[in-house]
């Protein structure tokens, strides 16, 4: 599981690195790519986070008889980082959604 977490971990910040940099020079330019920007950089920290994850973990797995208090304390800032990255994802995914229906309702209208 750890290892499954650490490939994914290290595949979604690699793409996500990639999707920014392409959306970094048109953000200025479009508020589309901009979004992609946001959506993109959102999907980072979560594959950040999902490393963190799994390091605090094999670290705890490691240090089973000498758990250090430190390592509780790095679970719940982790935590509430990954729950911000999951959630602005959701929201600009759906903003997304409103966007895309907006052009098929209206094809012609500019956003």
């Amino acid at each position: 599981v750890i290892v499954t977490s650490l490939i994914l971990a290290i595949l979604a910040v690699a793409l996500n690195i990639s999707i920014m940099k392409f959306h970094y020079e048109k953000k200025k330019s479009s508020i589309v790519s901009f979004i992609y920007y946001i959506l993109g950089l959102s999907d980072f920290c979560t594959g950040v986070c999902a490393f963190l994850h799994a390091i605090i973990f094999t670290a705890m797995l490691i240090m089973k008889e000498n758990l250090h208090f430190a390592l509780y304390w790095l679970i719940v800032p982790a935590y509430f980082l990954t729950t911000v990255a999951f959630k602005s994802s959701a929201f600009v995914s759906m903003v997304f959604a409103v966007i895309r229906t907006i052009n098929i309702v209206y094809p012609f209208q500019n956003i």
